[in-house]
């Protein structure tokens, strides 16, 4: 942030277009983000790690994505949810190792591995009707000398909705019955939304409907 009063003390800061400015705050110090790994609230959320296949195929696609149907957030991937600050700080090490040939691989290298592997997840987990990309940030990002992942998720225009899938890869479906008879068959997916400190599935139509109109409108 800037401010455009010449007499102030703040530090004097000059943008791309050539206006100068002051700072006001630093809204992404350390100190802001150790507050927000130990906060854990509406806005942000820990997990531990990516890569582990409930993680990656289900646990942080729904993450971000109740944080894009809600008013976006921080996910922190190498950091626990209990404990002191030190004791949540366990960094990207299992990440890493699972990553193919990573002993030969430089941290930036093994960064930009990982980095595509949560898009890919993303990508392949949820949808909506507007891109991805401009709405998510990944850095690589250290908190008291120990590296971890942190997803800077933006406010969604649109609905985001995870897909369940087969062990195929495929849209999982159901058959719909009245009187014992098949009268219909629908495909399985879920809506999340933050609640607190966590994720909130909305499990009807009307839950939904009422929620999109304030939301979405």
């Amino acid at each position: 942030m800037v401010l455009s009063n010449p007499d102030s003390d703040k530090t004097v800061v000059i943008l791309k277009d050539g206006k100068k400015g002051r700072v006001v705050s630093v809204t992404d110090s350390e100190s802001v983000i150790r507050e927000r790994i130990m906060r854990e609230d509406q806005y942000a959320e820990n997990k531990e790690k990516f890569s582990e296949k409930i993680m990656r195929g289900k646990v942080i696609p729904m993450t971000v994505q109740s944080f894009l149907n809600s008013e976006g957030g921080h996910l922190y991937i190498g950091v626990k949810d209990t404990g002191t600050l030190v004791e949540r700080l366990v960094g990207l090490e299992f990440d890493f190792e699972q990553i193919e040939d990573h002993q030969n691989m430089t941290n930036d290298k093994l960064c930009d591995k990982l980095e595509q592997k949560i898009m890919d997840s993303l990508d392949d987990n949820l949808e909506s009707d507007v891109p991805l990309g401009p709405l998510v940030a990944i850095r690589f990002i250290r908190v008291n000398g120990v590296q971890v992942a942190e997803i800077n998720i933006k406010r969604s225009s649109k609905p985001w909705f995870f897909l369940n899938k087969t062990k195929g890869n495929k849209p999982k479906t159901f058959d719909l019955f009245f009187n014992n008879e098949k009268v219909d068959q629908r495909t399985l997916d879920d809506f999340y939304i933050r609640l607190g400190g966590g994720k909130k599935r909305l499990s009807t139509h009307a839950e939904f409907y009422k929620y999109s109109r304030g939301r979405f409108s």
